[in-house]
């Protein structure tokens, strides 16, 4: 039996490939997945139905939403008995650091990881990938600013990056591997999904996941693989 499952994917274009991995992992069509977003507004029925149809077409027959009210407020006891009684758990895509604080602190927080350490199959998209690591990087654009924040801590190490290919995002993924002192991070394009079993690299799905190894993080000499 496989043990603790871990989907990280960085955008849509993901979704099918992911789905056909982890709609099994979640128990099929007796699945009941739970998907957490961090906004409620008018487009939010399109969002969920983008996340949804991939797991619909796999014949799942139950899924619940987790999300804040128009002002941002979240329900907790309700979002906690969704969490508790679903078969796997999947975070989507959005604002990082409003994901970190909704999801990866306080109750909620503690029952994902008791839910993950049980083995209930975890998945995250973008946001939601970057906030199930130890670190938590939030990029700001306009400023070209990295900030780093604790995570859901599911895994510790690598350090990864999402959007890798397609914003250029290797020059974030060294400032983020300097500052935390890993010399091994993971950078996720959009089509692709890392898979991690029991804490361990297993094997990507998509294209293209890419292993960044720093050498000396004096001169930041590093090494890039396509896995």
């Amino acid at each position: 039996m496989p043990g603790k499952q871990l989907f990280l994917l960085s955008a849509r274009s993901g979704f099918e490939a992911v789905a056909s991995e982890f709609v099994p992992a979640a128990g099929g069509n007796k699945a009941s997945i739970v998907l957490l977003l961090f906004s409620n507004n008018d487009n939010t029925p399109k969002y969920v139905a983008d996340y949804a149809g991939p797991w619909l077409k796999r014949g799942i027959a139950n899924y619940n939403v987790v999300l804040p009210d128009k002002t941002g407020s979240l329900d907790i006891e309700n979002a906690r008995s969704k969490i508790a009684s679903s078969s796997a758990i999947f975070i989507g895509g959005g604002d990082t650091d409003t994901y970190r604080k909704l999801y990866a602190t306080g109750p909620i927080a503690q029952l994902i990881r008791h839910k993950y350490e049980q083995g209930t199959p975890f998945a995250g998209c973008s946001a939601g990938a970057l906030i199930a690591m130890e670190y938590c990087l939030l990029y700001d654009y306009e400023s070209d600013k990295l900030d780093i924040k604790p995570g859901l801590g599911l895994l510790c190490e690598p350090v990864i990056e999402v959007h890798f290919s397609e914003r250029e995002r290797l020059k974030t993924l060294l400032k983020a591997l300097k500052k935390t002192g890993i010399n091994h991070g993971l950078g996720i394009d959009e089509s692709a999904c890392a898979v991690f079993v029991d804490g361990k690299l297993d094997h990507t799905l998509g294209k293209s996941v890419h292993r960044i190894t720093v050498n000396d993080f004096n001169t930041m000499a590093h090494e890039e693989t396509t896995l």
